[in-house]
This record gives structure tokens, C-alpha cells and sequence, in this order.
């Protein structure tokens, strides 16, 4: 007998509105899913904290070079810069109070040191002078404090840089100094807020390893967000382990044998089911991908997440909708899938484990539904 598309269609969406409704009217399966996508949030949610600020190290700021007007301190245009240039740096977390509680702090070793703009800092650039321009409190004995300067004096290079070739620029046109230099300045910063104007050198590599060792930097936030990936497949693994679990329910109860005789194919049956399922999976993508965009601040990379997920979310689907086909048993099912799921966290963590270790052997689970996952999420993060 001949099936047209049209009847076809209507017998998965059909199947897709009968799974969801026998999923959503079984209670344990609702209260598991609810609490899944809470629980989830709130773990993803302290986890992405973490990856922002724990993957940072402290450092205290104080700016003393500030103008007053009318009784109200206005930091300079150069210091405010600086300030703000340093809350960009990824390697930095900093903290702005007063003088007596950074020093409370650095006693506690709760920050690694603090630094002080100090007053006059705006007007010794303009002239020149790089003298006592910041003052460092530091642990004695602390070796990081030396690297963390060093970042430090990195974003202090620029206004340094600017004001060395401002005045080089301003002596050559005597009769326009001042006006020569606020036109390089404009023209400085014009440059610097110019999304495509790139600085182009000429770059000659040296292979001083003799290709024996390599190394690759590995960003403590993305360490974070790699558990947090694998933590979200073992939750969506499991919430799809409990959407199944009706189908074999139907088996028990000879619901499914009805279904037959009402002439709806198999392959539309399966078709439905894995439907409903990816629809209550991507409920809880949704939540996830949202918390992983918003602190990320990469929203642009939504879209490729979400379409990640729910491809994870098919494999996963696809697995259990064949262990319903072997296993006849309600309590068999659950007991084989909850082990299914156990398995393959641990893949996914053994992958993670041979990215941070660099142990090749480990790469294999990369191929397993966990790893993969893993591995692709953190690829869309990097390059996006």
C-alpha cells in the first residue's frame, strides 16, 4: 500500500505529540527534568563564575592622580586609560578599595600585590619623566609579583610610546607645538580605535627546538568551561535516559502493539519519539548555552553551540533508542542505561584528561559521544 508524504509527516508529528504528552504526564520524569534544568543552572552558573574570576589572579589598584573640581575627584584621562586597559587583561582580576584594606588583603595573601598610580602620573608623561610613575606593595619573597608587573608595564607602553613620539613629532613643527601634538594625539587614537587598520611586520621565525618540543598555552577559563561541557552531557544524557523510559513502558503495557495495528510505520514511530526527545533537550541546551554566552560574553557563538548540542543530543538519542530495541525490560533498560551514561562520562573526562596532561594515548576518546562534545565545544569558544 502506498504512503503519501503528507500522511507520513502527520504520523511523526502525531507520534511527536503523543511522546511528549506520556513524558510530561509521568511525574518522576517531570520532577527529574525540572530539577535537572535548575540544579544545571545553577552549577553552570557558579562554574562560570569561576572560570572568570578564579582563572585570574587578584591584584590590587589604587589611583591617587586625580583632579578636583568644585569638591569632586575626576581621575586624569591618562590614569582613567590605564585603570580601564588593565580591567581588560584576561591574566588579571582587579580590585579597586582604599589603602589600608589592600593591605589587609595582601596580608591575608588574599591578592598578590597592589599597585598605586601616583599622583602626578598624567603630567611626568606629557613631560617625559618615567620616574615614580607607579609604586608596587608586594609579599617579600613572592617570584610572580615580578611577571605580573611586567603585564603591568606592558599597558603602560602605549601612553609611554605616545607621548615619547608625540614630542618627537611636536619638535619638528616648533612654530605648532602644542597644536602638533594634539593633532598626533587625535590621529594616535583614531589608529587605536580603528577595528581595520592592522600594524604589518616583517617576521622571521627561528625553529629553536629543533622541532623537539612544542608548547601550546591553555587558558585556565577554558580548563572551567571544558567541565562544565562535559558536565552538561552527563545531565543531558541522563534527562534523555529518563525520556525513554516510556517507551519501554509501552512495550509492558501493550500499548505498542496497538500502535502497530494502526498501520503507523516503525521507522515513524522512531521518528516521533527521537522528535519529542530533542525537543525537551533543547529546554535544557538553551539554559546552558545561555550561561556559557552570557559570561563568555560571545553571543555570536549561540547559534553553533546550540546546533552542537542538539547534535550531541542525537547521538545520545539514537543509542538509547537501540538499547529500548535489545532490552525488553523497564528496570533492565534503566539499569544498562544509567551504566550507558556512566561509561560515557568517564570517556568524556579521560579526553579532557589527554588534552591537560598531553597524553597522546588518551586521545582515542575523542571519538566516543562525550569526548567529542567536549572537544567541538571548546573549538567554537577559541575560534569563534
Amino acid at each position: 500500500m502506498k504512503i503519501s508524504k503528507t500522511s507520513v509527516m502527520k504520523d511523526i508529528l502525531n507520534r511527536i505529540s503523543i511522546s511528549l504528552r506520556l513524558v510530561l504526564r509521568d511525574k518522576g520524569t517531570v520532577i527529574v527534568f525540572l530539577l535537572s534544568v535548575l540544579s544545571f543552572f545553577l552549577v553552570c552558573n557558579s562554574l562560570n563564575q569561576a572560570a572568570t574570576k578564579q582563572s585570574k589572579i587578584p591584584i590590587g589598584l589604587i589611583n591617587l592622580d586625580v583632579t578636583s573640581e568644585h569638591g569632586v575627584e575626576t581621575p586624569t584621562d591618562s590614569s582613567r586609560s590605564l585603570v580601564e586597559n588593565l580591567h581588560t587583561v584576561e591574566s588579571y582580576l582587579v580590585i579597586e578599595k582604599d589603602m589600608d584594606t589592600l593591605e589587609r588583603m595582601l596580608q591575608k595573601r588574599e591578592i598578590h600585590c597592589f599597585y598605586v598610580i601616583n599622583k602626578g602620573y598624567e603630567e611626568k608623561l606629557k613631560d617625559g619623566d618615567l620616574t615614580h610613575l607607579i609604586t608596587t606593595y608586594q609579599v617579600r619573597g613572592d617570584q610572580s609579583v615580578s611577571v605580573l608587573s611586567d603585564i603591568f608595564a606592558g599597558e603602560m607602553m602605549y601612553q609611554i610610546c605616545v607621548e615619547r613620539t608625540a614630542s618627537r613629532y611636536a619638535a619638528i613643527l616648533k612654530d605648532k607645538n602644542l597644536e602638533a601634538k594634539e593633532d598626533f594625539y587625535q590621529y594616535a587614537k583614531e589608529l587605536r580605535e580603528n577595528n581595520e587598520f592592522e600594524f604589518k611586520f616583517d617576521i622571521t621565525l627561528s625553529d629553536t627546538t629543533n622541532g623537539q618540543e612544542m608548547f601550546e598555552k591553555i587558558d585556565n577559563s577554558l580548563i572551567y568551561r571544558q567541565v562544565i561541557a562535559g558536565l552538561f552531557a552527563i545531565l543531558l544524557s541522563f534527562v534523555i535516559l529518563f525520556s525513554y523510559t516510556y517507551v519501554c513502558m509501552e512495550r509492558e503495557q501493550g500499548i505498542e502493539k496497538r500502535v502497530q495495528i494502526s498501520m503507523v510505520s516503525r521507522w515513524s514511530k522512531d521518528l516521533g519519539t527521537i522528535g519529542s526527545v530533542l525537543i525537551l533537550s533543547l529546554t535544557l541546551s538553551v539554559v546552558f548555552i545561555s550561561c556559557v554566552c552570557y559570561y563568555t560574553k560571545l553571543p555570536q557563538a549561540f547559534g553553533r553551540l546550540l546546533l552542537l548540542s542538539l547534535a550531541f543530543a542525537l547521538m545520545i538519542s539514537l543509542l538509547f533508542l537501540f538499547l529500548t530495541k535489545i532490552v525488553r525490560s523497564f528496570i533492565a533498560y534503566q539499569l544498562f542505561g544509567a551504566i550507558m551514561v556512566l561509561v560515557l562520562g568517564a570517556s568524556g573526562f579521560l579526553s579532557f584528561l589527554g588534552v591537560v596532561l598531553k597524553a597522546d594515548f588518551l586521545n582515542v576518546f575523542k571519538f566516543t559521544p562525550n569526548g567529542w562534545f567536549i572537544e567541538k565545544f571548546v573549538d567554537i569558544i577559541i575560534n569563534i
